[in-house]
């Protein structure tokens, strides 16, 4: 079974998937020990290697439409083809029903949750394309959330030292945890 971690707070999971893996370079697909699939979505990896481009230029070239139907095949085809494994999502990829409703049911969700307002501290001045505007990253924000809330199994605060906050992770991801909020 797959684990998706998912949410604003994402950002920072690329160094949990390295840790968990044994510190393989970069955040690219990653087979682990036991035959999973570590790998980030939404954190520069398997669209931008598909692609060819960097997010941002996906973006500015593509648009966000053509980035969200990519994501989702994408997620698609990972669980479909793979396993289990750990996928770190960007928190946009929520939005699409189909992958909302495809990460509910073939894997255990968790929402790395954090304040709107802490969030855009972490990504203001960043090259993340839908981190321009503050008003309009917190509306997008407003908007996700009851969307977070409805589609994880498990809700961590982002907030607690990492070493939790990857403890917590890892517990889920080897069924050690109940739904319900860490932290």
């Amino acid at each position: 079974m797959f684990t998706a971690v998912l949410g604003g707070a994402c950002v920072g999971f690329v160094k949990l998937l390295e840790s968990f893996d044994g510190g393989g370079g970069g955040g690219d697909d990653k087979d682990d020990e036991s035959g999973g699939i570590l790998l980030t979505l939404g954190g520069r990896n398997v669209i931008e290697r598909d692609a060819g481009l960097e997010i941002p230029r996906i973006f500015a070239t593509k648009g966000e439409v053509w980035f969200r139907r990519t994501e989702e095949r994408t997620i698609r085809g990972i669980v479909e083809s793979s396993p289990h494994g750990v996928l770190a999502i960007g928190g946009g990829a929520i939005e699409n029903p189909k992958t909302r409703d495809l990460l509910h049911r073939v894997a255990s969700v968790i929402w790395l949750h954090a304040a709107p307002e802490q969030l855009w501290e972490r990504v203001n001045g960043s090259s993340r394309p839908l981190a321009t505007d503050e008003a309009q990253f917190l509306r997008r924000y407003s908007r996700r959330e009851q969307l977070y809330r409805e589609t994880a199994h498990v809700e961590v605060d982002a907030l607690m030292p990492f070493e939790s906050v990857a403890a917590a992770v890892l517990n889920v991801a080897s069924g050690g945890a109940d739904a319900g909020r860490v932290g």
